[in-house]
C-alpha cells in the first residue's frame, strides 16, 4: 500500500486552523451546566455515533503529522493531519532520491527530520448515523481513536478509551476554524459524567 498525504488545498485547511499562535482556555463545565452545554453541541446524535458497531476494511499508510505547540494536547495524541478524511495518494519518491536526500541529511545537520512515523488508518464503509460522515479508526485494542466526520469531510469529534472528544467550528469564517473543544468523559453505557471545554479567542 502506497503512503498517502494531504493534497495543497487540504494542506491549506490544515494551515487554517492552526495558521496563528492563538492562545486558549480551559473550562471545568459544573454539573449543574452540564445538560445544557451538552444540547448545545448535540451530544444525542455524537452518542448515537459512538455507540453504533462498524466494520473496518479500507486501509490507507499516511505520515503522523503531531500538532502544532501552541495547540492543545488532546487524548490520545491526534494527528493534526486528520482534521478531514479526505488523504488523497501521491507517487512515492525514487528508491535512489530517497537513499540520496538520507545521505544529505546525515551530512547536514540544517536539513530538518520530518517528524513522525508512517501509521495505517482504516475507514468504514458504514457512515455515521446523522452526520452521514465517514468513519475512521486509528490503532488498535484500547488505544485506537474512533474519528466521526461530518458530510463534509470535516472532523465532528473522536472517541479515545472513555472519552470523547468534540470539534466546534466558527461559522463565520470562510475557511473552517476550531472555536472550542469539548472532553467529556463517560461512564455506564456511554453517558456522560464530567466535561471540560478549551476556548479560543
Amino acid at each position: 500500500m502506497k503512503p498517502r498525504y494531504l493534497p495543497f488545498y487540504l494542506l491549506f485547511f490544515v494551515f487554517s486552523l492552526f495558521a496563528t499562535d492563538r492562545s486558549y482556555q480551559i473550562q471545568d463545565i459544573p454539573l449543574q451546566k452540564l445538560s445544557s452545554q451538552l444540547k448545545s453541541i448535540a451530544f444525542a446524535t455524537i452518542r448515537t455515533s459512538i455507540l453504533r458497531e462498524y466494520t473496518f476494511s479500507d486501509t490507507i499508510e499516511f505520515r503522523y503529522e503531531p500538532c502544532p505547540d501552541h495547540f492543545p494536547r488532546l487524548p490520545g495524541d491526534l494527528p493534526c493531519n486528520l482534521f478531514h478524511s479526505e488523504i488523497k495518494p501521491e507517487p512515492e519518491p525514487e528508491k535512489n532520491k530517497e537513499e540520496k536526500d538520507s545521505s544529505l541529511n546525515a551530512l547536514d545537520p540544517e536539513v530538518p527530520e520530518l517528524e513522525g512515523g508512517r501509521v495505517n488508518l482504516v475507514f468504514s464503509k458504514t457512515r455515521s448515523p446523522n452526520l452521514n460522515g465517514k468513519v475512521a479508526k486509528l490503532g488498535e485494542d484500547e488505544d485506537k481513536l474512533l474519528l466521526f466526520y461530518s458530510d463534509k469531510g470535516i472532523l465532528s469529534h473522536y472517541l479515545y478509551l472513555d472519552e470523547v472528544v468534540v470539534f466546534r467550528y466558527r461559522a463565520s469564517t470562510e475557511s473552517p476554524q476550531i472555536e472550542s473543544i469539548y472532553l467529556i468523559q463517560l461512564g455506564k453505557d456511554r453517558f456522560p459524567i464530567s466535561a471540560k471545554k478549551i476556548l479560543f479567542p
